[in-house]
């Protein structure tokens, strides 16, 4: 039997709301092949606590990854909302100041250094990534300046 790469997919709502939406509709290991690829979608701590910011991410990895004997996943992505990120910055989604410019590297560094724990306990590739910006009406990205009175021709661009 050929290997199976494992990939761990670690975050917070998005990947509660990822899981919920491929149970109700029928999609099973994200639909990759399984004869190639195992994904497990990882959004609790071993206390049952939500992974729902990042020093429970930090968490995750010490009880997860770095304990002796820990199976490594080939490859682990953590996920990260921008609540969480917010959270993290201590500000509202939409000011900008020098604050949060410095604030932001902090978080930069964070993550960065989670990454390289995750990679010394053995994983082959670790990846991060944010889920977009969500407001009200659906809109994600970009789109979220776009005004109330915008068509659909706005969001083509």
């Amino acid at each position: 039997m050929a290997y199976v790469k494992q990939v761990h997919v670690v975050g917070h709502s998005f990947i509660r709301h990822l899981e919920s939406f491929c149970i109700s509709n029928e999609i099973w290991n994200l639909d990759c092949d399984a004869d190639k690829l195992y994904i497990k979608l990882n959004k609790f701590l071993n206390n049952g606590n939500n992974i729902s910011n990042i020093s429970r991410l930090d968490t995750y990895v010490q009880q997860n990854y770095e304990v002796e004997g820990a199976e490594m996943p080939d490859m682990v992505f953590m996920e990260m909302g921008t609540n969480d990120i917010n959270s993290y910055m201590g500000r509202h989604p939409h000011n900008t100041t020098l604050q949060d410019i410095l604030r932001s590297q902090e978080l930069a560094h964070t993550l960065l250094g989670l990454v390289d724990r995750v990679k010394a306990a053995g994983a082959g590739t670790v990846m991060v990534g944010a889920a977009l910006p969500r407001l009200a009406g659906g809109k994600y990205g970009a789109a979220r300046y776009l005004g109330e009175d915008a068509t659909d021709d706005d969001w083509e661009r």
